[in-house]
């Protein structure tokens, strides 16, 4: 009979007879990406769980990039943070003390005053 499970396999069968299977493998068990352009696979792996029928998978990806200069990379982030830190401040509270000055009278040097 034929069975489901081993490498590039379906669904989790784990060996069992695809007759005997009581569902379709899970979309969840699998790492779905298009072949070509700048994403390249390395690796993938599957992980066995005896608690389920589910298989928790891994893979590795490589993306191409086109080059880029430090320099500009790091002014545009500093840039960035600049902007926020003025965002941040400009949203802050600002507190407004009125009067902005207080007549105490005469004062005199080693004279106690009452207020």
């Amino acid at each position: 009979a034929k069975t489901s499970g081993g490498r590039g396999g379906g669904g989790g069968g784990g060996g069992v007879p695809d007759e005997q299977k009581l569902r379709a493998p899970a979309w969840c068990d699998r790492i779905l990406f298009t072949r070509g352009g700048p994403l390249t696979q390395r690796t993938y792996t599957r992980g066995e769980v005896a608690a389920s029928d589910h298989k928790p998978v891994a893979s590795v990806f490589m993306l191409r990039c086109v080059s880029y200069r430090r320099d500009a990379v790091e002014a545009l982030v500093e840039r960035c943070r600049a902007d926020a830190d003025a965002r941040q401040a400009a949203r802050r509270p600002r507190p407004r003390l009125r009067p902005t000055s207080l007549d105490a009278g005469l004062l005199r040097y080693g004279v106690p005053a009452q207020l």
